[in-house]
Order: C-alpha cells, then sequence, then structure tokens
C-alpha cells in the first residue's frame, strides 16, 4: 500500500490514543532497568539483542531514537508481530522486546516480567513501579498513536462537523472506560494540529530511512 498512497492523501481529523513504547525483559535476563542495559550496551557494541515488530516500524524507529539519545549500538531482532517478540524475550531468545505496555501487563503483573523503562512523560498508574527512559537520563517521549482520518479534500464544513463529532465521542463515559480497559492513554489533536503532527513524523521518519538506505 506504501507504494499507492502517502499521508498528504489523507486530511487527519482526530489523533485520539496514543500507546507509549516499552522495553521489558523477561526472567531470564540479567538487565534491571534501562540505563543497566545501556551501559552494557555502550561497552559490548551490538551485544544486546531487541527484540520488536517489523523492520522500519513505528518500534524500529523508537528504537534507533533510543540508540541515538544513548549513544549505543544494539541489534534489533525482526518479528512478525509485538507477541512473537515478547514470547522470545520470556524465552531467552532476545535480551529485551520493545512492545507497548497493554500487550505485557498480564505478564508483569504476574511477575514473569519487568518493565526496564516506559517512552512516556510521566509513569502510568497502572504500572507505577516502571520508570521511564526520562528518569533514567534519557530525554525521550515516544509513542504509537491512533486516530481518525479520511480522504484529503473534503468541504472544511464536513470535516469541522467530523471532528465535533469525534471529540464529543471520545469524552463519553463508554470510551474513557474502553481507554482504561485496554490500557489506551489519551491524546487531544483535532484539524490542523493532527494533520502537521503526522506530516512531521512522516519527514523525520523518511530521512532517517533514507539515511540508513532503507527508502529508495
Amino acid at each position: 500500500l506504501r507504494s499507492y498512497f502517502k499521508a498528504a492523501d489523507f486530511d487527519f481529523l482526530a489523533l485520539i490514543q496514543s500507546d507509549p513504547y516499552s522495553i521489558v525483559a523477561g526472567p531470564k535476563s540479567p538487565y534491571k532497568d534501562l540505563r543497566g542495559m545501556l551501559e552494557y550496551a555502550k561497552a559490548n557494541p551490538g551485544k544486546v539483542k531487541i527484540g520488536g515488530f517489523g523492520t522500519c516500524s513505528g518500534h524500529h524507529m523508537a528504537f534507533l531514537d533510543l540508540e541515538d539519545k544513548a549513544g549505543v549500538q544494539m541489534k534489533w531482532v525482526s518479528f512478525d508481530g509485538g507477541a512473537a517478540a515478547v514470547a522470545a524475550a520470556l524465552g531467552g531468545h532476545v535480551d529485551a522486546a520493545h512492545t507497548n505496555p497493554g500487550a505485557v501487563m498480564g505478564h508483569v503483573k504476574a511477575g514473569k516480567m519487568r518493565v526496564l523503562g516506559i517512552a512516556s512523560e510521566n509513569r502510568l498508574d497502572v504500572l507505577p513501579d516502571a520508570p521511564t527512559y526520562r528518569e533514567q537520563g534519557f530525554d525521550l517521549v515516544l509513542f504509537q498513536w491512533r486516530g481518525v482520518a479520511m480522504k484529503a479534500g473534503a468541504p472544511k464544513e464536513v470535516k469541522a462537523k467530523l471532528i465535533q463529532a469525534i471529540t464529543q465521542a471520545v469524552a463519553t463515559t463508554e470510551f474513557k472506560k474502553y481507554m482504561v480497559n485496554t490500557n489506551q492513554f489519551p491524546l487531544s489533536l483535532t484539524g490542523d494540529a493532527a494533520q502537521n503532527y503526522v506530516l512531521k513524523e512522516v519527514q523525520v521518519t523518511s530521512e532517517r530511512l533514507k539515511k540508513l538506505d532503507l527508502l529508495k
């Protein structure tokens, strides 16, 4: 689909959910927190293996952001899905998994995994013992976003009416309950703010992929 569509083909009406990235380790991993893992990675380039979904995915890009910020070189191990990466970390086949909090909440609460770091602004209420990247000296806030878009070119009044309806929907008790039950977190960007956010992210990501020779 990437060859047929580009971000400018859409009007992004609203970004309504954020899902922060996190790095989690299984019971066989020697790492207790993100800082300790990255200290080892700095002294041992290429030795730390991080499993995650896909090459050139959002998870991969966030992993590269962390490498850059920490000044380390690690090994990205690509999996077809996040669950496979988590399973590999549980089995000790990779040192840690790059995932989202909701995907591992059950494992963490059961004591089978530990969160090394979460790339959120602040600690999450659902994981109060899990430190953020920032707390450990790495000034990064990174998350997947979800929202609503439509084909570009609709009349302004149509987009305004849809944005109003979306805003009302996300304010309902039912939607807020859904967000809590699925471990999602609110993101409130609409109209031009949403469009500009997406286009900026596409620009930054495209530039990075070109430098890595992953995008022609």
